[in-house]
């Protein structure tokens, strides 16, 4: 019975591919017939064919209307590729629609709340956009996607490349395409497997399909600070991975337990500014460490030199007092990114930025919760170099930033080699222990309390890499200070762990920032390292899809901004309610 069903089907697809003969014969012949009728006609052979095929009704194999945990990466590009090159079968915009559904949705990975039907989908030009079917098949037919409709051919260039060794929820393929005019052009298409909700271990179409395998063969992109350019300034003591060991050009013994402070110079890749270049200026990393080894801060810099010093060797010990400048705008530690990332999603989801008004615009005040104007107010407890609260103070003109650093060593590094300045006018800087700035703060001078603090970040690790214990006692008298120093009703305190190992911190500072009040407390991962960043947000209540939330209100403030890096999902990798 079986062999007699195998010779029926065998039969039944020679007719089929008879008629299927015959009928191409018959569309040539008229199409033929057609172009000699009138020479001038702008009809291609390929519309035509389309059209007898709809009319037709010729049998063929239906792409898949969703994807299913059982397609394999290159199954998902396959089916994306091949629906694409057939855009108009069996109806218009078909393979645009089934690109739709196998690009990742919108709220993908909440259990609850995520669609069954996408409404939206991320765009494959920006990693923090999601659009609608309207907008998504706009983007598709527009340049510099529109060659993958209806193109001639196309092929995998590569193999498959899942970019992270710890995690295998990542894969990326670059493909050639070559179009109807017989241009060659080459995409990567950048997976991402889904791992709860409906969507759970489905392999999806995420980030922008041009840049994600251009970054992991070292695109760095608009971003100054990009973990590509990490060897430049990691350094090679120790066994580190770096290509240096850097000049050293600061160094001064501590007196507050952080040991031996140094900076290093290290060389930095050009960002395409000219402006130091064309003074004879130069780019730099400087790092800033503990002992020769704990890598407290890393800022680029532009080193300009001293009038009438003239040729200043680059790699030399003999420049006269370089001018440094740091570059405000760059992050380049990656815990300082997720930092600033979480930063964005709360001053968004507190309401404490003006609605319909850029971040970074200097008109006006922001608005607090409670709808009166004011001006933001953040403290960073434990400076380093400066690089967070210059990178707040820029993006953020309307926050005034005070950055409390206890070791008078630190601040000189940070200012006389780390490019931070002393002093600007939305940013301060005080040599100062934390416990007694906020105590003088809340006490008020000559009796009247300054006004509390929107946010408060605590970065503050000594030389032996810990933080210190004035900072997390069990009795939690810093936390007291702490949550006295914030506003009553939205504000924020976020820290920044090596790891989720010390409870007892996280939960003192907790249990005083919150108090009897609503609130809430989370924690979210870092990209490439180990660190966590805990936030605890008075007033704030968090739904279900909490991980959606953050991300949504991170990329619109981060993009208001201007932040140069994605900040959307860097406010919610890893999330974990505490």
């Amino acid at each position: 019975m079986l062999v007699i069903c195998r010779v029926q089907r065998q039969l039944q697809r020679q007719q089929q591919q008879q008629r299927w003969r015959w009928r191409r014969g018959r569309l040539v012949a008229a199409t033929a017939a057609g172009a000699a009728d009138d020479e001038g006609s702008e009809t291609s052979l390929a519309s035509d064919f389309m059209s007898f095929i709809n009319q037709a009704g010729v049998d063929a194999p239906m792409p898949p209307s969703r994807p299913t945990h059982l397609m394999s990466p290159t199954t998902c590009i396959a089916v994306q590729m091949n629906a694409l090159q057939r855009n108009d079968y069996p109806e218009k915009d078909a393979g645009v629609r089934t690109a739709f559904l196998f690009t990742k949705p919108e709220g993908a990975e909440d259990v609850i709340a995520a669609p069954a039907v996408p409404q939206r989908v991320r765009s494959w030009a920006a990693r923090e956009e999601w659009l609608a079917f309207a907008d998504f098949s706009n983007q598709l037919h527009s340049p510099p996607f529109g060659v993958l409709l209806h193109c001639d051919a196309w092929q995998p260039i590569s193999q498959l490349v899942f970019p992270s060794k710890r995690h295998m929820n990542k894969a990326v393929c670059a493909v050639e395409v070559t179009s109807a005019t017989q241009q060659r052009q080459a995409f990567t298409f950048c997976l991402e497997k889904v791992e709860q909700g409906p969507w759970k271990n489905v392999w999806l179409t995420a980030e922008g399909p041009l840049q994600g395998l251009a970054e992991l063969f070292g695109a760095t992109g608009d971003d100054p600070g990009h973990w590509n350019l990490s060897p430049e300034w990691w350094g090679n003591l120790d066994g580190g991975w770096g290509r240096d060991a850097g000049v050293v050009v600061f160094a001064a013994d501590s007196e507050c337990g952080n040991g031996h402070v140094t900076v290093t110079a290290h060389p930095a890749s050009a960002t395409g500014q000219a402006a130091a270049a064309s003074q004879g200026g130069w780019e730099e990393w400087r790092v800033l460490r503990f002992n020769g080894v704990t890598r407290q801060s890393v800022a680029r810099v532009w080193v300009q030199p001293a009038a009438g010093s003239g040729a200043v060797a680059r790699n030399g010990m003999q420049r006269q007092q370089p001018h440094i400048e740091a570059q405000a705008a760059c992050l380049a530690q990656e815990y300082l990114k997720t930092a600033a990332s979480v930063v964005a999603a709360l001053l968004g989801l507190q309401g404490l930025l003006e609605p319909h008004q850029p971040a970074h615009s200097s008109g006006g005040n922001g608005s607090g919760a409670n709808g009166k104007a004011h001006r933001l107010r953040a403290l960073c407890i434990g400076v380093g170099g400066g690089s967070l609260p210059l990178f707040l103070s820029h993006h953020f003109p309307r926050m005034d930033v005070d950055a409390v650093e206890l070791d008078p060593a630190v601040v000189a590094a940070a200012t006389r080699a780390m490019g931070l300045p002393a002093a600007l006018p939305s940013l301060r800087l005080h040599t100062a222990d934390a416990a007694a700035f906020l105590r003088e703060r809340c006490g008020g001078h000559q009796g009247q309390a300054q006004p509390p603090y929107d946010l408060v970040f605590m970065d503050a690790y000594d030389g032996s890499d810990d933080v210190p214990a004035t900072l997390c006692t069990p009795g939690a008298s810093f936390a007291r200070l702490v949550a006295s120093a914030l506003h009553p009703s939205h504000g924020c305190f976020l820290v920044n762990l090596h790891s989720m190992e010390d409870r007892a911190t996280v939960t003192a500072f907790k249990a005083h920032v919150l108090g009897t009040g609503s609130g809430s407390c989370f924690a979210v991962g870092t990209q490439r390292q180990d660190n966590v960043c805990v936030a605890v947000a008075r007033g704030l209540r968090l739904p279900a899809s909490a991980r959606e939330e953050l991300r949504r209100a991170a990329a619109a403030v981060a993009g208001d901004a201007g932040f140069l890096f994605p900040a959307g999902s860097r406010a919610c990798k890893d999330y974990q309610p505490l």
